[in-house]
């Protein structure tokens, strides 16, 4: 173990070949791999800002910077991340450490280095603590949701597990497919969604970071003539209210998440004090109310479509030009009112909304038309087979 004192760091920078800013970051990083000690990190990370600072260099931007002497290139942040054990109270503490002194001079950090690590690792957990911190949320821009959760200390959750946990939704045709289940909570819902007409989570499944996305729809009379290009398929929810009570749902890729067909089902469950209110008044079980009011709504990829990730200039550019058989997002109308009245059964008692999310990662096959029938009648409306098989890619 190197000693951490200063003098001793400025020894070994100065024996190296090299610019400054080059042998500061291989030290750093030679120097932070090596320790298991929050409290030993935290000294040489002190000391190693000291350093820089002498040679007018800045702490910061190492450590963000990607490594030249490395074959991969790539940043401190990343790899910190990528050897983080989120199970691992003292490895949390050291990511957070090297996460403030990359902030230290007032930057934000480079969030797309952590978000990728956490990609690359599939750790929804690990990115839900990173995600969580003042200083992620403060780099990451997140000032809208601050404002309504910010004093409460309430975050919104996502538990994944890499499979569907309701044998119901899994046939034969697709057991062995790429899947997952997201049990998703989202505190004081209702007061987000009129304050900021939009509501969005971010989790990492399978490899790829998903967006599940509440929003008001915007009328736009010119969007009618257009609707057999939204992406709505299969048993979504239509109605024709006005945009102030059209809430919608919408599942999407973001990060330069690898493609991929899905058939996704959205599962609200009545409240549990909605339910047990209900069931007092009415002499109803729970099973029973619980089976009677639940709401599903599905999102699929069409036949032969991909959901891809949405391009970074999409946040800037109001359209984006269409692609044949890929998709960026697919949005569904939610029925006026449910979500969105006072009183909603589906709202807790403590204003958050539990959404289930349970996806199969595979393509459903459009049937192909019988040759024994003649004279079909043309539709515009895409077939529709709830029991259509689905194949792996």
């Amino acid at each position: 173990m190197f000693s951490t004192s200063e003098s001793l760091i400025v020894q070994l920078i100065e024996s190296q070949d090299g610019t400054p800013s080059s042998v500061i970051q291989n030290t750093v990083q030679s120097l932070i791999n090596q320790v298991t000690s929050p409290e030993t990190a935290s000294s040489i990370l002190k000391i190693c800002a000291s350093v820089a600072t002498r040679y007018h260099v800045s702490l910061s931007f190492l450590i963000q910077q990607g490594f030249t002497s490395n074959d991969d290139g790539q940043s401190l942040l990343f790899q910190k991340v990528l050897q983080t054990d989120v199970n691992d109270k003292a490895s949390l503490k050291i990511l957070s450490l090297i996460m403030n002194y990359a902030a230290h001079e007032g930057k934000g950090v480079r969030i797309c280095d952590i978000r990728r690590a956490c990609i690359i690792k599939d750790d929804q957990a690990l990115f839900e603590f990173v995600r969580d911190t003042k200083l992620y949320r403060k780099s990451a821009g997140s000032a809208p949701d601050a404002i309504y959760l910010g004093s409460t200390g309430l975050q919104d959750i996502v538990l994944v597990q890499p499979r569907i946990t309701n044998p119901l939704r899994v046939s034969s045709s697709n057991r062995h497919q790429p899947a997952f289940t997201a049990n998703l909570i989202i505190p004081m819902f209702q007061i987000r969604m009129r304050g900021l007409n939009e509501v969005k989570l971010e989790f990492i499944a399978q490899g790829r970071m998903w967006c599940l996305t509440f929003r008001k729809a915007i009328h736009d009379p010119q969007s009618s003539k257009k609707k057999k290009s939204f992406s709505l398929w299969r048993r979504t929810r239509m109605n024709t209210e006005s945009a102030a009570d059209n809430w919608q749902i919408g599942l999407s890729l973001t990060d330069q998440s690898e493609s991929t067909p899905v058939q996704a089902t959205i599962t609200f469950l009545p409240s549990t004090w909605s339910t047990v209110a209900t069931a007092l008044r009415g002499g109803l079980k729970d099973s029973q109310l619980k089976n009677k009011d639940e709401v599903e709504i599905e999102l699929s990829t069409k036949p032969g479509e991909r959901l891809v990730s949405e391009p970074d200039s999409a946040r800037i550019e109001s359209r984006v030009k269409a692609v044949k058989g890929q998709t960026q997002g697919i949005y569904a109308s939610l029925d006026s009112g449910i979500l969105s009245s006072s009183g909603s059964i589906y709202i807790e008692e403590d204003g958050s909304l539990i959404v289930i999310l349970e996806a199969i990662l595979a393509m459903t096959v459009k049937p192909s038309k019988p040759k024994s029938v003649k004279n079909v009648q043309k539709t515009d409306e895409p077939i529709v087979d709830d029991d259509v098989p689905s194949v792996c890619l």
